[in-house]
This record gives C-alpha cells, sequence and structure tokens, in this order.
C-alpha cells in the first residue's frame, strides 16, 4: 500500500525563523505533524522539523569538516537510531505505508552540517530514494564548498523550504 501522509494542504509550510544548534540523540516525537506535498516533492511540518545544526560545524572550519570526503559517513547515527525514529514519526503523524518507501532524511543534510541525531533535524520523506531533494543536497555542498555561496546562507535555504531552494539553487522541478 502507498504511503498516505496527513495533508493539511498543498501550500508549503510556513518559513523557519532560525535554525537551532542540535543535541545529540534527541529522538523527542511530537504528535500532531504533517508532511505536505504529492508524487515525488514532500515538505516536512516546520513546527515538528525545523532543522538543527551540528555545532562542530561553521563557516570557519568547512575545508576541515564538510567539505573533507568521508565526513558525512563518519557522523551519520546508526541505522538502528533513524529506523526507530522514523517509525516513531510516521505512527505519530499518521502515515502508513512500508517503511521501506520512506527515506529519514535530514532536513539540513550532514553535508550542509546539519545536526546527525536531533530529530529536530530528521523527518520521514517520501517519493523514493533517491530523491528531488538529494540533487539539491549536492548542489548546494559543491556550491559552499567551492566558495560560491556561504553555508548560512545553504543550511537556512534549504531548511526553510527544499522545494523553493531547488528552484533558485539548480532549476525547475523534475516532472
Amino acid at each position: 500500500m502507498a504511503p498516505s501522509p496527513t495533508q493539511a494542504s498543498q501550500a508549503p509550510p510556513p518559513v523557519s525563523a532560525s535554525l537551532v544548534i542540535g543535541a545529540p540523540d534527541q529522538n523527542a516525537v511530537p504528535s500532531s505533524c504533517t508532511v505536505t506535498g504529492q508524487g515525488r516533492i514532500w515538505l516536512p511540518d516546520p513546527r515538528c522539523t525545523p532543522g538543527a545544526l551540528n555545532p562542530e560545524v561553521n563557516q570557519a572550519n568547512i575545508g576541515s569538516t564538510i567539505c573533507v570526503p568521508g565526513f558525512s559517513s563518519s557522523i551519520r547515527p546508526p541505522q538502528s537510531f533513524t529506523y526507530s525514529l522514523k517509525r516513531a514519526q510516521m505512527a505519530a503523524w499518521g502515515i502508513v505505508g512500508s517503511t521501506r518507501s520512506i527515506e529519514e532524511d535530514h532536513l539540513v543534510p550532514l553535508s550542509l552540517g546539519g545536526a546527525p541525531s536531533d530529530a529536530r533535524n530528521l523527518w520521514p520523506e517520501q517519493g523514493g530514494i533517491p530523491n528531488v531533494k538529494d540533487t539539491l543536497e549536492y548542489t548546494l555542498y559543491r556550491m559552499v564548498c567551492r566558495g560560491e555561496v556561504d553555508l548560512s546562507t545553504a543550511q537556512h535555504a534549504i531548511a526553510q523550504n527544499w522545494v523553493t531552494a531547488y528552484q533558485r539553487f539548480v532549476g525547475p522541478l523534475p516532472s
């Protein structure tokens, strides 16, 4: 059975004001959250997934953190953590279907200094694996590491509304 999220509307959720500093293994799952979208394009509820940042990453140290090959893999939380969180979020948010069709995704990716194991930065993203958002993540990562976009701009753009950020930094969404 295909996942069927609770949908308040097809409009994007409101923009989050600011990103928080992440906490290790923060796995509180609020209820009454929603995901909005359809097909391959989904947005998390900004009340529940506003994004959270890794306190170890900043603009001054990107050359020794996120821009080093293998950095993201070295800080990725264990699958046991993300799978448990994904199941809890799916249940609390009314998302039905197989966990295999849902990616427990970092809103602010690890490659852009997102908090690895803070539930405020993780959400059950539909749309298949890999998904459309992955193209944006890699594009922004390359731009930040080349000095074309500063880290904070990339983090806020993807956290506020990754669809709008995709259109700004990549181009039209694929159909």
